[in-house]
C-alpha cells in the first residue's frame, strides 16, 4: 500500500480481503471516451483477495470512473486495457511477499478502514 501511494495512487477502501485504489486521470482522454464533458475523471483498480488452502488468489480489475457534468457516473471497465500493468503490480507484490512475508506478516495487523 505504501508503494501504491509512493505513485500518486489514493487507498479509497481497504479491508482485510480487499484494497481500492484511485488515481486522477486526464480530463481530455476520459472526455473523448465518454462523449460529453465531465468535471472528474478516474482509474479506479480493485484487488480481491480469497484464501485458498495453501495460499491467496488475487484477482484484480480496473475502470475509468468519470463524473458527468450533470451529475452522473460512468463507470468503463479497462480490466483488458491495464492487464499488462495489473499483471506487472501482481508479479511485484508476489515477489515482495516471497522475500519480507515473515516481516510483514508480524508486523502489521489487519487492515480496516
Amino acid at each position: 500500500m505504501g508503494s501504491a501511494a509512493s505513485k500518486g495512487w489514493t487507498i479509497t477502501g481497504a479491508s482485510n480481503d480487499n484494497l481500492l485504489l484511485m488515481r486522477p486521470l486526464n480530463t481530455d482522454a476520459v472526455q473523448a471516451v465518454v462523449g460529453e464533458p465531465i468535471s472528474r475523471e478516474a482509474v479506479e483498480v480493485a484487488t480481491d483477495f480469497y484464501k485458498r488452502l495453501g495460499g491467496v488468489t488475487v484477482v484484480t480489475s480496473a475502470a475509468v470512473i468519470a463524473s458527468k457534468l450533470m451529475g452522473s457516473v460512468v463507470r468503463i471497465d479497462y480490466t483488458n486495457s491495464y492487464r499488462d500493468e495489473l499483471n506487472f503490480s501482481l508479479g511485484t507484490l508476489q515477489r515482495s511477499w516471497n522475500r519480507h512475508r515473515l516481516r510483514i506478516a508480524v508486523g502489521s495487523g489487519p487492515f480496516v478502514k
